[in-house]
């Protein structure tokens, strides 16, 4: 974005970001190369802040998604669409994850990483 107000600019990115939304979820966006300069960017930063191995390689499974358009969610769901809706699939999905659920002791599962301790 190369504009000369911040209003313009503004524009100009919801349009990039309405264009990329109505492409096809298993094909190439358009803003790959700018996509792409932004995670070699946050590595590079990422790398110069002595970030964890594990951050680094959050970022890096992010970026792979630049260039591998499959391994996005959208595209992961295309193969759960019938007659153009991912309904019965989210019925479907829906009806297992409150299976899972049904009977738990605790109503959202809990993260086992969470230092978190309860408030007196």
């Amino acid at each position: 974005m190369t504009g000369s107000t911040l209003e313009a600019d503004l524009q100009a990115a919801e349009r990039l970001n309405n264009q990329v939304a109505l492409e096809a979820p298993t094909s190439h966006t358009i803003a790959e190369q700018q996509g792409r300069q932004i995670f070699d960017e946050l590595h590079d930063l990422a790398v110069k802040l002595a970030a964890h191995s594990e951050q680094l390689t959050a970022l890096d499974d992010f970026s792979e998604v630049m260039t591998h358009p499959e391994l996005t969610p959208a595209a992961k769901l295309t193969k759960h669409i019938k007659n153009g809706s991912l309904m019965e699939y989210g019925v479907t999905r829906a009806a297992q994850l409150k299976a899972e659920r049904t009977g738990a002791a605790d109503l959202l599962p809990v993260f086992s990483r969470c230092r978190c301790e309860p408030r007196s």
